[in-house]
């Protein structure tokens, strides 16, 4: 799609980097959780994250990440997107500025992925978050393969804005303020190679490009 295979190397190198030190970082991390059962898989919450952050009751913070889930699968399933399920434990941590995502072998022998929501999406309207989650949740769930890093972004990308757009409506200036800071596709790597004219109409209706990169990526 324009971008060499070096070039989006260069570009999340540092997120691997990261992903190795958080990995290691929570290998046996202990901390006050909340969960809720999804398709037979466990989603656990970070405390910190509803009392400290978002200031809401633990059944809220259970009800609006169920509904973020509900809202991925299905994406998934109007589009015929494989997916599958893993356990989930919901983190923050201050030292990333963007969400994150890292796999876990627990000592029962339990796989998980670790998700990780900066402390400064926290602070901002629950849609920021919000958004955040979705992505690094399609990370996790979807089983879609791309060997090139920045379509596999992008297609990640293209899955959560629809799930954000039955959230946030695409007329709203919030909804444009977050697939402009948070996502690869509102950014301007992606406009200097696709142009403006492209970006605007993804932006839009990202359904068309979703449905594009199913039939022929």
């Amino acid at each position: 799609m324009g971008l060499e295979m070096s070039e989006a190397e260069n570009i999340f190198e540092v997120e691997r980097d990261l992903q190795e030190k958080l990995s290691n970082k929570y290998k046996h991390f202990k901390t006050n959780r909340t969960e809720f059962e999804f398709y037979s898989k466990k989603v656990q919450i970070q405390t910190k994250i509803y009392e400290e952050y978002l200031e809401i009751s633990e059944e809220e913070a259970k009800k609006v990440f169920k509904i973020l889930c509900t809202k991925l699968i299905e994406i998934c399933q109007t589009y015929n997107i494989p997916y599958g399920h893993s356990n989930i434990l919901i983190l923050t941590d201050d030292e990333i500025n963007r969400g994150l995502q890292v796999g876990a072998q627990h000592e029962n022998g339990s796989y998980w992925k670790y998700i990780f929501i900066p402390s400064i999406d926290l602070k901002l309207p629950f849609a920021f978050w919000n958004y955040t989650f979705l992505h690094e949740l399609g990370h996790c769930w979807i089983h879609a393969q791309y060997d090139i890093l920045f379509i596999r972004e992008v297609f990640t990308d293209l899955i959560s804005i629809c799930a954000l757009k039955e959230i946030v409506p695409s007329d709203k200036k919030l909804y444009r303020d977050i697939v402009k800071t948070r996502s690869y596709i509102g950014g301007d790597d992606f406009k200097n190679y696709f142009g403006d004219k492209l970006q605007q109409h993804i932006l839009l209706n990202p359904e068309s490009l979703l449905i594009e990169f199913i039939n022929t990526v």
